[in-house]
């Protein structure tokens, strides 16, 4: 027999009666791939950037410092094609580096209409500080998987995502 426990507060089982199922997410949403990629890279994403904001920093300004730091100066066109950002949105995050002093913008000698950014020496430290916050962040959000399939993760990811492909073209509509 179920009695209530408070009126109008939901069931409780009487003595020796099981307790009712939990609720859960619909198996089509817990299998669903899209579903566990977004919550995965959520996860990921908070852990990295609650270790950026101190530094008044967010992931995707710590991606392009990554990138400058590995491959120097390059121009915004080229950085927002390698990240996947469009025109607008690469200004105001280049904005955000030089002013904390991080970056700096050089008129780029092979076209003069264009600019190339590259790490000040704060940024080269900086750069250094944001690595060591990525990867202390998937080391914790992958904890609970063996070395050999977080590297297998990696590697299927990384061919879902196709990076190494071409961006598509920025619509210029």
């Amino acid at each position: 027999m179920v009695t209530n426990a408070r009126k109008g507060r939901g069931v409780l089982p009487a003595s020796g009666e099981e307790a009712p199922p939990r609720p859960r997410l619909a198996e089509p949403v817990r299998s669903s791939l899209g579903f566990l990629l977004s919550k995965a890279a959520w996860q990921v994403t908070e852990r990295f950037e609650a270790g950026l904001a101190p530094l008044g920093l967010e992931a995707r300004h710590a991606g392009l410092l990554m990138t400058l730091g590995e491959q120097g100066a390059l121009s915004q066109q080229v950085l927002g094609t390698l990240h996947r950002i469009d025109r607008t949105t690469m200004v105001m995050l280049v904005d955000t580096l030089e002013r904390l002093g991080l970056v700096e913008r050089q008129k780029d000698p092979e076209d003069r209409r264009a600019y190339r950014v590259q790490l000040t020496r704060k940024g080269t430290t900086m750069e250094a500080r944001v690595l060591r916050l990525l990867r202390e962040s998937e080391v914790k959000a992958l904890e609970r998987l063996p070395a050999a399939e977080r590297q297998r993760l990696r590697q299927l990811l990384q061919q879902l995502v196709a990076l190494d492909e071409p961006a598509p073209k920025e619509d210029s509509r």
